[in-house]
């Protein structure tokens, strides 16, 4: 769901930078500027704190980013974190799994 938003946000601000026939400096922004893609990530974070909590007792959500590529026609969006699995069985506590969650969405546009 945080990736349609973040798609959303982004088909905005393209769609912006277009109509201002403004695209190509709308993606030196998108990869220059750490402050629009953190303001991203904070955004896909949150969006995805709303919905899960991003700490348990059982897991942790940390390491949230974002990576953008131009691809042919397409900005390419990846999502990843590391989510940490603490695993308890019959009162025991045993080494905590870490996994590296990546996930690839895409928008079109025309340049």
């Amino acid at each position: 769901m945080e990736l349609n938003n973040l798609s959303a946000t982004i088909y905005a601000d393209t769609y912006r930078s277009q109509r201002e026939t403004n695209f190509e400096e709308y993606l030196r922004t998108l990869y220059s500027s750490r402050d629009y893609t953190e303001m991203l990530e904070a955004t896909v974070a949150g969006g995805l704190a709303e919905k899960i909590p991003l700490s348990t007792d059982d897991y942790t959500v940390s390491d949230i980013s974002l990576e953008f590529n131009v691809v042919g026609d397409r900005v390419e969006y990846i999502f990843y974190c590391d989510v940490d699995f603490y695993v308890r069985m019959f009162g025991h506590s045993y080494p905590t799994i870490t996994q590296r969650v990546e996930l690839t969405g895409y928008h079109n546009t025309k340049f």
